[in-house]
Parts: C-alpha cells; structure tokens; sequence
C-alpha cells in the first residue's frame, strides 16, 4: 500500500490525543454528508416535479403539430396531407382548429335560501377544436377529473374546461345553463359604436374540467371541431395537425420527412419544441440551485481546514520522527493531503446514502404530504445515478481542493 496513503487512513480511524480533534474530525464529517445529502434530496425532489410538470404537458401535447408558417389556418385536404396519414411511424393523424373567444356565462347565485340573481361573467379564453380522433393522438382525458372529456351528446355541443377558467366564470357541471361564446364575425369589420353587431355567438354545455397547468387551465376549452369551424365560418379549414407517432418510431426521422414532405411553408415541431421555454426554464431551475447547494457544501467543507489544522498540530512529533527517517516535504504533505480527501470521501458517501434512503422512503411510502389543493398528494421525487455521481464526484473533488489550503500552508508555518 501507499505509504501516505497507509498512514492517512491510520490517522483517519485512530484516536486523536485531544478530544477537541475528534470533535473538530465528526463535525467536519457530518457537515460535508448533510450537503451531499440535501443536494441528492433537493435534485430528486426538482427532478419529480420537473417530471410531473412534463407528464401534464405530454398529456396535453402531442408527439408532433405541425402549423403553416404564415398565417393562421391551412387546408389540410391537400394530398401532402393525405400522405402523412399513411406515413410510417404514424399512428394516429387529427385535425385542430384553435382561435381565441369571448366566453359568457350567467350562473346563479342563491341568498337566503329564496332568491335566485342572475349574476353574469365573462372570460377571454382560446377555444382548441378537435376531430373525433383527438383522444388517440392526445392523452388529454387523463387531465379531467371532474367530468369527462366528451364534446357531443347527440345533437348537443358540448365543452371541456380549464379549471381556472370555469373558477372565473363560476362554471358547474350541475347546472344546466349553457356558455355563450362569442367571436368576431369573420370578414366583417368591428364597429365601434355596437361591437354585438360584429360578433357572432353560439351556446355549448360543459362536460368537464381541464386541471393540468395554471398556463392551460386558465388558456383553453375543448371543442368539436365542427362547433368551432361552424362558429369561426370555416369548412376544411385548420390552424394545426397534431400526431401521436408509434412507440417504436424514429421521432428525428419521422420529423425531418414530415419537413421534406411539406416544404417551407409549415413549421412541424416536436414534443419538446412545442413548449421550448418551459424546458429550457426547468433546465435552468436545476442547475441554478445546483450551483447554490454547492456554494453551501464549500461553506460547510471550510470545516476541513479546522479539522487538519488540528490534526497537524497534533501530529507535530510523527511528522518530526518522519522526517528523521528519511521523508520529504512532499510526502509529508501528501499524508495530510490524503487525510482531508478521505474525510470528504466518507463524508460525501454517507450523505449520498442517507439522500438516497430518503428519497426512495418519500418515492414508495410518501411520508411527506403535500399541502392541500395540490393535483398530487406528496412531494414528487425521483433519483437520477447521474445526478447521485454528480454530487459524489463534485464533494469529493471540492474537498481535495479545499485540503490544500492547509496542507500548503501550514506545512510551511511547520517547517515540514
């Protein structure tokens, strides 16, 4: 074995002759371990709700949109289209029509238990209308808790909300009353003096609640997409066609022959694309508050240099008789060296341990609830080896750097 090596690891497990030592020794230990601690924790506890936050948005989202660069509605019944849906890798092919609506609503509200008063409300939000074959292409129904995702009844239109959305307008799906959407009545220009004259409005009846993301539940209802091209006056038209490729599918390829195949005119975007900023956003988050746990762990892995300050001072006489035999500054120097990275080694692994014990306790028995009103009912975790080497790699590392602060200092205050 390494002679410096040999006697660190001696120096590390061996009794101190001041007690203060070991105390300065556990101290440093147990600093350094609950900073790898909290940043295996944190980092899970980012990495759940990250996964979460894109398990809605993957519900909403599909697999591929594509759009018209210019402009805001196309004609997808040119043959171009027509060879998508037979496109390999494709599994399911809808049409979306959206536009942004004026939606009015008159629930009633009932004082004393006798006296019923209209009180009516309004709400801008973007009315997203789909063929029958949405549901396929999407994963959207799973965001409904109340209700259901169901846009016909028979001749009846109906609607599925976002939850913030029916909050404003005081929405239920117990009453009867229908909402009223209002749009601008197309080629015809607004007036100023009696704007009703250029609108034209249609009724519908919620179905259920959209509960995904505060962007979405406060943005979107869910049409067919005849209520919405008859209410829009269109025929074909649609603002979008969105696909769920299969599960074996090159996503890469199937999007560079959708681009081949459409040409500059349309945009055709995937998953990750279509909501760009959000990713880049939570990218963002995580390696923020990666950065200032690290800034903690240094502060609490200065406690080092306490630790081997003392140690030297204590082992002044091994150091003297050493050097009598022979060893050089270097070696001495590496044996202290040595001693600190030792101590951030089993620091940092105790940590990552006890985080990861942690994290899988929360991941299987959930014993940290959250607090009411949340879509989920304890904090999201979920542990990446990555970020568990990270963190590992990263402490040690910190505590090699930091060992040789004293080491090169103080070998010298000791004439080492």
């Amino acid at each position: 074995m390494n002679l410096p090596v040999f006697i660190a690891r001696r120096y590390l497990f061996a009794k101190k002759t001041h007690n203060v030592i070991n105390i300065i020794s556990y101290i440093s230990v147990v600093g350094i371990a609950l900073g790898a601690f909290a940043l295996v924790v944190v980092l899970s506890v980012t990495n759940g709700f990250n996964t979460f936050i894109k398990s809605m948005y993957t519900a909403f989202d599909s697999d591929m949109r594509i759009t018209v660069a210019e402009g805001k509605i196309f004609d997808p019944t040119i043959e171009a289209f027509q060879k998508i849906k037979s496109l390999e890798g494709i599994a399911s092919y809808s049409e979306v029509l959206e536009d942004n609506v004026l939606l009015e609503y008159q629930p009633f509200q009932r004082i004393n238990d006798a006296d019923i008063i209209p009180n009516p409300r309004q709400s801008i939000a973007t009315m997203k209308g789909v063929d029958d074959s949405y549901l396929q292409t999407s994963d959207v129904a799973g965001l409904v808790p109340i209700g259901e995702f169901k846009l016909k009844d028979g001749s009846i239109q109906q609607t599925v909300v976002g939850y913030l959305i029916a909050e404003e307008l005081g929405v239920s799906l117990g009453f009867v009353t229908p909402i009223k959407v209002w749009v601008p009545e197309r080629g015809k220009k607004v007036s100023t003096t009696n704007a009703i004259e250029s609108m034209r409005n249609d009724y519908i009846y919620a179905s259920g609640l959209l509960t995904a993301d505060k962007t979405i539940d406060s943005k979107y209802i869910f049409t067919s997409i005849d209520f919405a091209r008859g209410l829009l006056s269109y025929t074909t038209e649609v603002s979008a066609i969105e696909l769920r490729l299969e599960k074996n599918a090159n996503g890469n390829k199937v999007q560079q022959q959708l681009q081949e195949m459409l040409g500059p005119s349309f945009i055709v975007k995937n998953r990750l694309q279509q909501n760009e900023t959000l990713y880049r956003v939570m990218s963002s988050e995580k390696f923020a508050i990666y950065l200032i746990l690290i800034f903690m762990a240094v502060i609490i892995s200065f406690n080092i240099v306490g630790s081997l300050t003392m140690l030297m001072v204590d082992k002044k006489k091994d150091v003297a008789t050493l050097q009598s035999m022979g060893a050089d500054t270097g070696l001495i120097k590496r044996i202290f060296l040595f001693e600190g990275w030792f101590i951030s080694i089993a620091s940092a692994a105790i940590g990552a341990i006890l985080g990861v014990i942690a994290c899988l306790a929360q991941q299987y028995f959930k014993p940290i609830p959250m607090p009411s009103g949340f879509l989920i009912d304890a904090y999201p975790v979920k542990i990446q080896i990555l970020d568990v080497f990270i963190v590992l790699a990263t402490v040690i590392a910190m505590g090699y750097l930091i060992a040789r602060i004293p080491v090169s200092y103080l070998a010298k205050r000791l004439k080492v």
